[in-house]
């Protein structure tokens, strides 16, 4: 074992009241108390002080914390949250249709734009100068199942907000 010095004590003395120290290291320090009658003395107060601390002094809460434990105690009970009557409720179905409003409407415009540009056949037609030379039988029977096409879009993209909107609950 190697020998300690008074001053090596001393400055190790904080870990050792801490219990900071491995096992072997607290083991060194405590046998030096033992054979030093100075450092003994000198970890015995040091204990005695520690152990003594916690009983002689009073409640150490923040004082923040005993504040509002005050300021608690005088609040009234929280008052219950109110029910929303009628007038809320419609009051919001009401705002939400504002702000869902354009949503139908600019649907329709883009529906109405679709609906009046040409198709993608109506366009070659055009370019090829070639008349009456289709796969369709006819350019109306074309153009009904161009329309046919366009509307199932345009009801699909409805059908879709309706289901958004009904799905949606009412904001409190």
């Amino acid at each position: 074992m190697s020998q300690m010095e008074c001053k090596e004590f001393t400055a190790g003395l904080g870990d050792v009241i801490d219990r900071r120290l491995d096992a072997s290291t607290g083991q060194t320090y405590l046998q030096h108390a033992a054979s030093c009658p100075d450092c003994g003395d000198l970890l015995r107060d040091h204990l005695l002080l520690t152990s003594a601390i916690p009983q002689a002094l009073p409640d150490l809460s923040p004082p923040a914390e005993r504040m509002w434990a005050r300021i608690q105690a005088q609040l009234p009970p929280p008052a219950p949250a109110p029910v929303p009557g009628a007038f809320e409720s419609l009051r919001a179905l009401f705002l939400r249709g504002l702000v869902l409003a354009p949503v139908p409407a600019f649907l329709l415009l883009v529906a109405v734009l679709l609906w009046r540009q040409p198709g993608p056949l109506q366009t070659a037609e055009a370019k090829s100068g070639a008349t009456g030379t289709s796969i369709h039988s006819s350019p109306e029977k074309r153009q009904i199942e161009l329309n046919q096409k366009r509307w199932d879009y345009v009801e699909s993209g409805f059908r879709s907000y309706a289901r958004s909107v009904r799905t949606r609950q009412p904001q409190r």
